[in-house]
């Protein structure tokens, strides 16, 4: 009699956890959701950011407008995350600005377009943008640079590949349970504001230094889903520090530093560059990059670049250090910049070859 009572009970217990090895593998990914979903809700509320934010100037200050040496200015961005953990969260960022615009001297015109796209969700920002800029030169090494951007921006998502909670039955998921979700509106737009300031200065023949200060979203536009006129998008602010250092005639450093604070978010990317002048003959002129930056303290970026005439190409990868480490593995994502800026065609001068006889 007690034998058959511990073998009922030891089948019992392997039953269980027959059950519970079953039912563990989605108890894992419904962490893993929950954990992503967490992070990606402070994503909702911020704007879109870049590690190579160097190659993004205008996204961090209207002040960058047309701050450049050139006539206009091509630039390209693409981002690519989270590959690793779900649906890879992708955004690209296209603009034009253009340097003395119409020959009037320091001002500077810009136009942009970015979109986002993350996750399950499909949670699409889309931002278009136009600004301006004016250079004021104090002295024969220093200017200040004053911007101002304003656009409008448009997020939504859809629910057809969400997962709830509540359609887990407590063995495994089941889609023909339905969700207890109601959203009044799957697509919000508003319109935005932002501005900023620069200050450049020639500190001598080998260095320069860069101090920028900006402001994001200065309306706080309300971006509720559900009708709620106190959520509003934070203003964001940012502080930017950027050196240029000649080491040697064919060395430079070019460390960097940006700070940015948004409700209860803080972001610092500290790190620096070296370049390297490979070829500096007219009109074939090669530079090669290579930089690592830290962000807080749950990632860090390793970056490569190319500058060859007027094209400036950049590559980097974040590596996670976060909570999402036990899906993420450390893999963050890959990131992208290409830079054209065109200038008008300079005549090149014309030697006449003498005779070897003369």
């Amino acid at each position: 009699m007690v034998q058959s009572s511990k073998f009922k009970v030891q089948s019992f217990v392997s039953r269980c956890n027959e059950k519970f090895a079953a039912f563990e593998p989605l108890l894992l990914n419904l962490k893993l959701q929950i954990l992503l979903l967490f992070f990606a809700a402070s994503v909702f509320g911020q704007d879109i950011h870049y590690s190579q934010f160097f190659f993004a100037p205008a996204n961090y200050n209207p002040a960058h407008i047309g701050d450049f040496n050139g006539d206009y200015r091509f630039v390209g961005n693409e981002r690519r995350q989270w590959a690793s953990v779900t649906l890879p969260y992708q955004t690209f960022a296209g603009a034009i600005d253009a340097h003395d615009f119409l020959k009037v001297k320091g001002l500077g015109v810009f136009f942009s377009f970015q979109n986002d796209n993350t996750g399950d969700s499909h949670f699409i920002s889309t931002l278009c943008n136009v600004g301006s800029s004016y250079r004021v030169t104090t002295s024969a090494r220093s200017n200040f640079v004053f911007g101002a951007q304003a656009g409008f921006s448009n997020k939504q998502f859809a629910t057809k590949d969400l997962k709830y909670d509540n359609q887990y039955n407590g063995f495994y998921y089941d889609p023909s349970i339905g969700s207890i979700e109601n959203f009044d509106k799957l697509s919000t737009t508003y319109f935005n504001l932002n501005a900023g300031a620069k200050w450049n200065w020639q500190m001598n023949d080998k260095g320069k230094l860069m101090l920028g200060a900006s402001v994001y979203n200065i309306t706080q536009p309300r971006e509720s889903f559900l009708q709620n006129m106190n959520v509003r998008l934070d203003r964001r602010y940012n502080i930017e520090m950027g050196i240029e250092y000649r080491l040697a005639p064919k060395w430079s450093l070019l460390p960097k530093v940006l700070m940015s604070f948004q409700g209860k978010y803080a972001e610092y990317l500290i790190g620096s560059m070296v370049q390297y002048d490979f070829i500096t003959e007219p009109f074939n002129e090669w530079k090669i990059l290579g930089g690592a930056w830290g962000r807080s303290s749950d990632a860090g970026n390793l970056f490569a670049g190319l500058m060859y005439n007027n094209w400036t190409f950049g590559a980097s990868y974040d590596i996670n250090f976060s909570n999402l480490v036990p899906a993420s593995q450390y893999r963050g994502g890959l990131e992208l910049a290409v830079i054209y800026i065109w200038r008008k065609a300079v005549e090149r001068t014309h030697y006449k070859v003498c005779p070897k006889f003369l």
